[in-house]
Parts: structure tokens; C-alpha cells; sequence
């Protein structure tokens, strides 16, 4: 049976958290209260717990993404071949699997890491636009 690590609510203002750091890898069996990851917010950077066990899947999320509340990130399995299947949508479009220890991915800078808008005939957008299109196309 799957269970689902969401992102969890640190307060009560939080739309969104930082994952700092996943202190698991994938096919890892964790314990219940184990914890999994550090989570950031504007206030405090708190290590989170599961409440179940089991084989720890590969995240849905790299270190350093910006999660909103609620969003499922990880997934905990019975078996360690269920944990370690890379699902379809976890694969980039050259087909290899994400990696949330990328170093590629320390190396981006943020304006590296912005979609070209002029390309689709924006030419000054909105950050907030720009935020949310550098996320869909990230996944």
C-alpha cells in the first residue's frame, strides 16, 4: 500500500516551503517518526517526520524547490522495487530519471533557470507569470 508525504503546514501563513534538504534516499525503509527532510519557511527550518514506514520513493521535488501546502512530494511503498520504479512523469525529456542531488541543478543561477518568454511573444511579463511558467515547464 502507497502512502503519500505531503507538504506539510508549519504555520499559519504558509501558502508554500522550501525543501532544504531530503535526508533520504531513494529505496531507504524508513521508520515511523523518522525524519525524511528539512523543510524551510520565512520563520523556521524544521525536519519532517512520516507517521507510517516504508520504502522511500524517489521525490517529486529537488532540494531548494519552493513546494505549495498539501502538494504530495514523496511517496512511502511496501516494497523497495515499488520505491525505486521511476514513474513516467519523473523522467526529464531526455528519458533519464531526476536526480534531487543534481549538481546541474546548484549550478543553474535563477536567470538561467527562467523560461525564454519572448519565445512565445512576451516580451516584459509579470515575475508572478514568469513563476508559475518556470514551473510548469520544469515538470
Amino acid at each position: 500500500m502507497a502512502y503519500e508525504i505531503i507538504m506539510p503546514v508549519l504555520g499559519m501563513n504558509q501558502d508554500t516551503g522550501i525543501i532544504s534538504v531530503w535526508l533520504k534516499q531513494p529505496g531507504d525503509f524508513v521508520e515511523v517518526d523518522e525524519p525524511i527532510m528539512e523543510v524551510e519557511t520565512d520563520k523556521v527550518v524544521q525536519e519532517i517526520e512520516v507517521s507510517e514506514s516504508g520504502y522511500f520513493s524517489v521525490p517529486k521535488y529537488p532540494e531548494g524547490a519552493e513546494v505549495p501546502v498539501g502538494e504530495v512530494i514523496a511517496m512511502l511503498y511496501d516494497t523497495k522495487e515499488e520505491a525505486t520504479a521511476i514513474p513516467d512523469e519523473a523522467k526529464d525529456l531526455t528519458g533519464e530519471a531526476f536526480n534531487p542531488k543534481s549538481e546541474e541543478l546548484d549550478k543553474r543561477s535563477e536567470e538561467d533557470s527562467m523560461p525564454d518568454t519572448k519565445a512565445i511573444g512576451l516580451k516584459n511579463p509579470p515575475y508572478q507569470f514568469q513563476h508559475h511558467l518556470k514551473k510548469i515547464l520544469m515538470y
